[in-house]
């Protein structure tokens, strides 16, 4: 009985040695539509600070593409500052960003990487080419850890 306990605990010890500080790091890419607050639930949406211009508007709380749909990205220097980001998406978020992009034209879409607004403007055409360009402020560890998750699939 001694030898077995002694054997489940060197599995458990080689198990907590091989997976200690290796979780992948968990990436979030998530594009969120305007809509409007009248009669919505915080689990249908949520408000964001946009800064130009400076106002708070309410987004849809499920987003319409998120980093499951993405298929790759690509990225070099912008004119301002960061990284341009392209993002290509697989069938399903291409559809979804299409639909999203041809039935709230006028409204602001909603960027987040890893939680943080990297690009909000207002849809004025339809992207049915499925390729999201985020023109700048992207920074190169975002863009590594996008191509890492990438990778890893």
């Amino acid at each position: 009985m001694k030898r077995v306990w002694m054997s489940l605990g060197m599995v458990t010890l080689i198990w907590l040695v091989n997976f200690a500080g290796s979780s992948r790091p968990h990436v979030t890419f998530r594009v969120h539509v305007q809509t409007e607050s009248r009669g919505l639930s915080s689990k249908q949406a949520f408000p964001v600070r946009l800064t130009h211009p400076d106002e708070a508007i309410m987004v849809n709380a499920i987003p319409e593409v998120s980093e499951s749909d993405i298929s790759d990205v690509e990225s070099w220097p912008s004119d301002d500052e960061g990284l341009v980001l392209r993002v290509h998406f697989a069938p399903h978020g291409a559809q979804a960003l299409s639909n999203a992009t041809y039935q709230d034209q006028g409204k602001v879409m909603v960027v987040f990487l890893n939680g943080r607004l990297i690009y909000a403007p207002i849809i004025d055409m339809n992207i049915s080419n499925g390729t999201l360009t985020i023109p700048r402020g992207v920074l190169p560890v975002e863009v590594a850890e996008l191509e890492t998750m990438l990778k890893k699939r």
